[in-house]
């Protein structure tokens, strides 16, 4: 999952290195950001709550001095998954907000299900065609997906399927260095599985694992090392300090994929859910 068997870096030289050598990994990149932010903000798995999302960030008071990182499934389920997809990359950016966004698997679905085309009409047909690609079945709400993708512009449905072909720019492990803690962002708890395969004990098995190893690569005690996570939905949601799952749509065991349900998200600067 991380950097094992290696010499921990003691020097901010080090660190440096150990930033600039992981740099180009599609898979696990180490990032040490000195910019200052007011409040490092995380959420996962929005899965199309469009107006919870806004909600919450009017209500938390989501500014340009604070950053947002979005750890996947921001579509299906939900009504309005693709908007939020251009909320995150284009509205907010363009005003001037910070916000990363990391794939989760129903973003890596849906691309390898509309990408089989070389026009937007062959994408298009192929998106509303084939569902084999959602692990043998669709899931709840992807016929909002449809409904939500046939309205976009071409323009915006090719953006998107650029930035979901290319990750969003993102590797599939984040460890970004922010204040005194190393912050450990994946969609996945367990990438060594597949998706439908991961069950909430490898959210608590595996997130022990990685905090251990990236506290061994970067020369840190464990309790420095924060990992949060989404996909699995909520069992262990905020229940342990050290290791999040910030996927709140399971609400009393059931799916809940309506706008009305709240978008949580976390502050690191506060230890605590915000929203």
């Amino acid at each position: 999952n991380c950097v094992l068997n290696y010499n921990p870096p003691k020097t901010k030289s080090q660190i440096e290195q150990l930033v600039k050598k992981s740099a180009d990994s599609s898979k696990t990149r180490f990032v040490s950001d000195d910019k200052h932010y007011q409040r490092n903000l995380f959420v996962s798995d929005i899965h199309g709550r469009l107006s919870g999302l806004k909600k919450t960030l009017t209500e938390i008071h989501f500014s340009k001095n604070d950053r947002l990182f979005v750890l996947g499934d921001s579509i299906d389920h939900g009504r309005f998954g693709f908007d939020v997809l251009l909320y995150l990359l284009k509205t907010l950016p363009n005003a001037g907000y910070h916000v990363t966004v990391m794939m989760g698997n129903h973003e890596q679905m849906w691309s390898e299900l509309a990408s089989d085309g070389k026009t937007d009409e062959e994408q298009l047909s192929n998106a509303i065609g084939t569902i084999d690609i959602y692990e043998g079945a669709p899931p709840n709400g992807w016929q909002y997906s449809i409904e939500n993708w046939k309205k976009l512009s071409v323009t915006d449905r090719q953006f998107l399927l650029t930035e979901m072909k290319n990750n969003f720019g993102q590797p599939e492990q984040l460890i970004e260095k922010i204040g005194n803690k190393w912050v450990v962002l994946s969609h996945s708890a367990k990438m060594s599985l597949s998706y439908e395969k991961e069950k909430t004990k490898d959210l608590f098995w595996d997130s022990f694992e990685r905090r251990n190893s990236v506290a061994k690569a970067v020369g840190v005690p464990n309790t420095d090392v924060q990992v949060f996570v989404g996909h699995v939905s909520g069992f262990l949601f905020g229940k342990h300090r050290n290791y999040i799952c910030l996927d709140n749509t399971i609400v009393n065991g059931t799916l809940e994929q309506f706008e009305a349900v709240p978008v949580k998200i976390y502050c690191l600067e506060q230890e605590k859910f915000l929203g």
